[in-house]
């Protein structure tokens, strides 16, 4: 019923994420529609450039903005950026015209500058971004769209940009227009809203990937989903133009920017790899190791000053190119084995693969610039692998939840089974104690009838065999209630609850007689603790132990016993030390077993099955038993048992 729960739960969030999606971009299309304007003009015509820096005049103001200074040194270009033969130049100038109009509050809207810039116009710098030192050069300081404020006489003057630039990129990227700053603020607004829409719908799959990562088992299809689907909403998130409206920090939305960037090859690599065979899966580990570093040593070197942000996307645009095509024909390499459902990821992948080169081609200058829709490309294949990702958690845990009940009925029936047993071994030993012992008591009593009434009649010979026969029904008779015994420790079992292991100990030396028996034995016995103990089992431990070292004594040394306890993390380990004959180091572990018998005792025979009921006595407790003795040096048997809260 949980799993059920779970799974159902799991999949009406996925069908809110889908219906939300669809819902919110149909809107976003008709308001979008709605903000369009026909007032925004796009500067496109009448750009020139100039190599180098210009001079500053005594004036603080740059020599080439000025009417007729070098005007002949001023080349035309179609785009201001990268001009022709720029030979590791790092600065240049551009100039263009602006148009005249009916402006009320107009600006310029500039996509991009490669790197940083400082505006002029009419003389006067109006716009600066990034500082210029001495040298006319300054460090990245980000990439984010620049509005410039213009003053309302600007119509038929020409505008001036001073670029400084260490990149592979130098000027001006994008788009630039000449508009009014309300419909610039609309503009950007209109076109963050579906990037806000996805990254709040990616970071909702990331959740629901966290969830099914938590859920199952198998954790390793959906935490690379969670972790691409967290960069894919970091990247929409921060790569939107409305977050610099919230927050003017152009450096630091490009460099979470970058991190979620640089990570994601390294989820769908490990993402893919569960999906390829052996020969794959090793290349595909191995793309998904070297991304990680790359992110993580591409941070931290720009963080510390040893590199600049924007030097760090060459290398890795290069390195992504490359692990894309290994991605790609190793996951297409299964395209014919793979379900339909895999298929359409896969050529969803081949889609979103295709515009991240296309993406990296236009920010290389290979291609012309244009928008690409890449927020929704990251959404719709991260959607596809989360409904993915769900339906294969529903039907494993519709798998498990048949299995669950395949085995509890299992363990029913095997428990039916054990008790249909254990009525059997209790049936089998009332029969062995009845049926069994009832002839054992007739051959003795009938051997020492024999013996009372022929005792005249009989040689040496004659009852020399009676006693054997009658010793040898004793015997039996004694092999018989120990077998019985050991069976009974686990079926008939009693309790486990608070014990005075002391008093029970106390109880046992007074069941075996210890003082009249044994009257020249020493037993020295400390306060034993609170045992979690079957009173009777454990009364019969301690007789079956004390017994052994008494009946296994040094012929030639005063029997010494003493019982020690001692305690921790809630067990208590006793140890029963005497001074006898001792045992061999390689007979300890035989010792434990039925019907092993390894010493005489000076002629008193045991049966072989007291410490092996010993051993199975601690076993049901939860304990271990061992001997630590060597051969005419006493032995040491100690056992574990847990510790109990005191009997009331």
């Amino acid at each position: 019923m949980h799993h059920a729960r779970k799974s159902s739960v799991l999949i009406g969030s996925l069908r809110a994420v889908i219906g939300m999606g669809v819902v919110i971009l149909l809107l976003l299309a008709g308001a979008n529609g709605g903000w369009a304007r026909d007032s925004p003009r796009d500067l496109d015509t009448g750009w020139e450039y100039r190599w180098g820096d210009s001079p500053i005049g005594a004036d603080g103001v740059p020599l080439w903005t000025r009417p007729g200074v070098g005007d002949d040194a001023w080349q035309p270009i179609d785009f201001p950026s990268n001009p022709p033969d720029r030979d590791g130049r790092r600065n240049v100038w551009y100039r263009a015209p602006l148009p005249e109009g009916d402006w009320r509050d107009p600006v310029i809207y500039i996509y991009s500058v490669d790197l940083i810039t400082e505006v002029y116009l009419d003389g006067h710098k109006i716009y600066d971004f990034g500082e210029f030192d001495d040298k006319g050069e300054g460090v990245f300081v980000g990439w984010p769209w620049h509005m410039i404020e213009l003053p309302k006489n600007f119509g038929d003057k020409t505008i001036y940009f001073r670029i400084f630039s260490n990149y592979m990129d130098i000027g001006l990227w994008g788009e630039i227009k000449l508009m009014e700053r309300l419909d610039l603020i609309k503009y950007v607004l209109g076109t963050s809203q579906s990037r806000f829409v996805i990254t709040a719908l990616s970071f909702l799959i990331a959740v629901m990937a966290l969830m099914l990562a938590v859920l199952s088992r198998e954790r390793s299809p959906y935490l690379p989903i969670s972790v691409f689907t967290i960069a894919t909403g970091t990247m929409g998130l921060a790569g939107t133009q409305g977050t610099q409206l919230l927050v003017n920090a152009p450096l630091m939305w490009d460099y979470i920017d970058a991190a979620a960037y640089y990570v994601l090859p390294a989820a769908m690599a490990f993402l893919f790899r569960d999906w390829c065979g052996p020969r794959w899966a090793r290349t595909l580990t191995w793309i998904g190791l070297l991304h990680a570093l790359y992110a993580a040593g591409a941070m931290s070197c720009s963080l510390l000053g040893l590199v600049t942000l924007s030097d760090t996307y060459p290398v890795f645009d290069g390195l992504l190119t490359i692990s894309l095509i290994l991605m790609f024909r190793a996951t297409f390499t299964h395209f014919r084995d793979a379900d339909p459902k895999r298929r359409a990821v896969l050529v969803a992948f081949a889609v979103f693969s295709l515009f991240l080169m296309v993406d990296m081609a236009v920010a290389h200058s290979l291609l012309p610039w244009t928008t690409l829709p890449m927020p929704w490309g990251l959404f719709i294949f991260s959607l596809m692998l989360i409904v993915l990702a769900v339906r294969h958690f529903v039907r494993t845990q519709d798998a498990l939840r048949d299995l669950n009940a395949t085995l509890e009925q299992k363990v029913q029936d095997r428990t039916r089974d054990l008790e249909r047993s254990n009525a059997d071994l209790r049936q089998f030993a009332s029969v062995v104690s009845h049926d069994l012992q009832e002839p054992l008591r007739m051959i003795s009593g009938y051997m020492g009838l024999i013996e009372r009434r022929y005792a005249d009649r009989l040689d040496d010979d004659g009852r020399t065999f009676i006693y054997h026969a009658v010793d040898g029904a004793k015997r039996m008779s004694g092999m018989i209630q120990g077998v019985l015994e050991y069976s009974r420790v686990q079926s008939q079992g009693g309790e486990l609850r608070g014990v005075n292991a002391d008093a029970l100990l106390r109880e046992a030396l007074d069941d075996l007689n210890v003082a009249s028996a044994f009257p020249e034995a020493a037993i020295d016995i400390v306060d034993l603790p609170t045992l979690r103990a079957d009173a009777v089992q454990l009364r019969s431990l301690f007789q079956n132990l004390i017994s052994n070292a008494l009946k296994y004594s040094h012929p030639d040394r005063t029997p010494r016993i003493a019982v020690r306890a001692t305690v921790a993390d809630g067990w208590a380990t006793l140890s029963i030390t005497d001074n006898g004959i001792g045992i061999a180091p390689t007979q300890h572990e035989r010792a434990f077993r039925m019907f092993a018998r390894l010493q005489d005792g000076g002629g008193r025979d045991g049966t072989g099955i007291g410490l092996a009921i010993c051993k199975r006595i601690v076993e049901r407790h939860g304990g271990r038993i061992w001997i630590d003795s060597k051969p005419g040096q006493g032995s040491t048997f100690s056992f574990t048992l847990p510790v109990g809260k005191n009997p009331s």
